[in-house]
């Protein structure tokens, strides 16, 4: 008798595509990935995601071809603010 299927999203199913010959789908890939990444260290935890109203979120939505909201293009404002006065006050001190 036969086991059925595992469900995409599970390492199994990535190799099912893979022997069949398909490109395998976004979960089965994620699913590959992350249970490589256990292989190779077992406390391997995955990244937290940043949240909204900051850098690296303003970033995650360039990166993934979002449209940024108000507080990360607000953070990313504050943050470009702080880098530029930041670079004219050491040019202004390199000229002293």
């Amino acid at each position: 008798m036969t086991q059925p299927l595992k469900p995409c999203g599970t390492d199994a199913a990535y190799k099912r595509h893979l022997k069949r010959r398909e490109r395998a789908c976004t979960p089965c890939r994620r699913a590959h990935a992350l249970a490589t990444a256990l292989q190779k260290d077992p406390d391997w935890k995955p990244k937290e995601i940043p949240a909204c109203g900051t850098v690296r979120a303003y970033k995650r939505h360039l990166r993934h071809g979002e449209v940024t909201d108000r507080e990360c293009c607000d953070a990313w404002a504050e943050d470009k603010r702080d880098r530029d006065r930041e670079r004219r006050r050491q040019r202004r001190l390199q000229t002293v």
